[in-house]
């Protein structure tokens, strides 16, 4: 059985845009991941000892029209960005672009930012997908932080860093 792929051309395009934007930021280099990955992209930077790229960070990138106070997230994409991240000792990070208000905003997967509320939910507009409806978590908004706005960066943003 196949996965279906709801990612048109111009969500891809709209996530590199918001992965761009994240990469010269925390001064990285961002690689997409491989299309069946459960996350979108790892940033890397170069090490100049052995003249190589590594993984500083792994990134799921979420474009929405607009700002709502929970971010909802499939559990099983959570789980496994918790363990990539334990797995690799790098950080994963949710990346949230809302369009009506402009704002990039993160959030550090973990258990120690978050202990999230689970509950059953998901797409109601797909009734021929019986993976629509799955377990997700619920993610304050208020928890993550701003990191600006993608078309006029210097507005919008927090003083937070990713260390």
């Amino acid at each position: 059985m196949s996965i279906p792929i709801y990612e048109s051309h111009s969500d891809r395009r709209r996530q590199q845009e918001v992965i761009d934007f994240v990469a010269l930021h925390w001064r990285a280099v961002p690689v997409i991941s491989h299309p069946m990955a459960q996350h979108d992209y790892a940033l890397c930077r170069h090490d100049h000892k052995d003249d190589r790229m590594y993984a500083h960070a792994y990134v799921e990138v979420k474009c929405r029209s607009e700002h709502r106070p929970d971010y909802w997230l499939s559990k099983a994409k959570w789980d496994y960005l918790i363990d990539l991240s334990n797995m690799t000792d790098r950080p994963a990070f949710l990346v949230v672009h809302c369009a009506k208000t402009d704002k990039v905003r993160y959030a550090k997967v973990s258990h120690e930012q978050f202990y999230p509320k689970v509950i059953q939910a998901g797409r109601s507009d797909r009734p021929d997908d019986p993976n629509a409806i799955e377990e997700m978590v619920v993610l304050p908004m208020a928890r993550f932080h701003s990191l600006g706005c993608l078309r006029k960066p210097d507005q919008g943003k927090d003083e937070v860093t990713t260390g």
